[in-house]
């Protein structure tokens, strides 16, 4: 515990209850609530959470679980129970469970749904599933992650190395989740992310809105420095991140890389309004690692920290990205990656509040060529940049995001914060 260390006790029973809260007393089946001020309390219903899982499909490694098509239905409310070891949560918050979960199963897919008040993870697609479409989906007040793909294994079990080229013997892939509204994540576990992709291979993240959380957007790979992976083809396109990070937590990005990735791309994104606690409030953060990926197309507006994020990396390619209203710098570079072969050509950079470029970028393994450095002042909505960028920005943002109507949530309010 040190000074400034972000933390409050929730449930404890000898406390005074503040207006709008409440306290649960399991041992004797017995809630308090307290009113708001002026609150027309009604006391004819009270939904308390019995189940973690409202859909399990499992199958096993000789014989999968194939061919369920869910469509127009509406899932609510699932509890969350402490471990009796307690939880620690780390990176991502993964390992916790989903109301809708699946392994070894395949052809499976949710369509035009809503899932809402999760005491942990939306769905989570475990380990030996492939061919899955998660799209036009609203998932809303999650206690955890929206959704988790692939396997949590972050290094190769004791004896076993993963070897260049190896593929998993339970691998995770053909993963498509598109057209979602992804919004008020991490309401009871902070650290969770809008969609979290471990090992796993050909996974699709495109045209999601993830909204309203308070650590990364898109977090994608589980495997750190440069050793095999078995990660690779997975594509993060057209997404529109906002509203993350919120001062609560630290070292976060709108959308997060990890590790080797062969054949990656992220593309066309629009990420808005990142806010760290402390230090890493990132747009793009390439973390320990990051391969095989190229950034294109992006655009990184009003973060605390630095439009790109480098720690280290090799084989990768940032083009064409507009960084604007950048906190700390347009790039940061915080160590000396691997070769010669970490690439910035044609970027647009431009912040009143903070210098182009951070750290060791001039570092012989990164290379920069044709960037343009804008004087001048980027807003929100873009205003006062050359019209070329200005006009590149806007298009990248008609582009972006869900298409489908909000149907089943349209008149659910987010859920409020309950950082105090």
């Amino acid at each position: 515990m040190t000074p400034g260390l972000p933390y409050f006790i929730e449930n404890y029973r000898d406390r005074p209850l503040t207006e709008g809260s409440w306290q649960c007393d399991a041992g004797k089946l017995e809630i308090r609530y307290r009113p708001a001020n002026n609150e027309a309390f009604s006391a004819e219903e009270a939904v308390v959470p019995r189940l973690t899982k409202l859909i399990s499909i499992e199958g096993s490694k000789t014989q999968s679980v194939h061919d369920l098509h869910f469509e127009d239905l509406y899932f609510s409310t699932t509890a969350w129970r402490l471990p009796n070891d307690g939880w620690a949560a780390m990176q991502a918050e993964v390992g916790l469970p989903g109301a809708i979960e699946m392994q070894n199963a395949n052809a499976i897919k949710f369509r035009r749904f809503a899932l809402v008040h999760t005491g942990a993870t939306g769905i989570r697609i475990r380990e030996n599933c492939f061919d899955v479409e998660i799209s036009q989906g609203e998932l809303r007040d999650l206690g955890g992650t929206g959704i988790a793909i692939g396997s949590e294994q972050r290094r190769p079990a004791p004896g076993t190395p993963w070897n260049e080229g190896e593929s998993s013997l339970s691998p995770t892939r053909d993963v498509r989740v598109s057209d979602n509204l992804i919004a008020s994540v991490g309401r009871i576990h902070f650290a969770a992310v809008g969609v979290w992709i471990g090992q796993a291979d050909h996974i699709l993240v495109e045209r999601n809105e993830i909204r309203d959380l308070y650590y990364t957007g898109i977090s994608v790979g589980w495997t750190w420095e440069y050793g095999p992976s078995l990660s690779h083809d997975n594509r993060i396109v057209g997404n529109v991140v906002s509203d993350f990070g919120q001062g609560v937590l630290s070292d976060l990005g709108g959308i997060y890389t990890l590790g080797r990735q062969a054949n990656s791309l992220v593309e066309g994104n629009f990420i808005l309004g990142g806010k760290a606690r402390k230090y890493g409030g990132h747009g793009l953060y390439a973390d320990a690692g990051t391969a095989g990926f190229s950034f294109r197309n992006n655009v990184v507006m009003s973060v605390s920290h630095a439009g790109i994020h480098i720690h280290y990396g090799t084989d990768l390619l940032f083009e064409r990205n507009y960084l604007l209203d950048y906190g700390e710098a347009g790039v940061r570079c915080t160590r000396p990656s691997k070769g010669s072969s970490v690439v910035f050509k044609n970027n647009s950079l431009e912040s009143d509040r903070a210098p182009p470029f951070f750290g060791v970028c001039t570092d012989r393994s990164y290379v920069f060529a044709d960037n343009e450095i804008i004087s001048g002042k980027a807003t929100q909505s873009s205003s006062g940049l050359p019209t070329k960028i200005q006009q590149a920005v806007e298009e990248i943002r008609s582009r972006a995001g869900r298409t489908s109507p909000t149907r089943f949530t349209e008149n659910m309010q987010d859920a409020p914060s309950i950082v105090p």
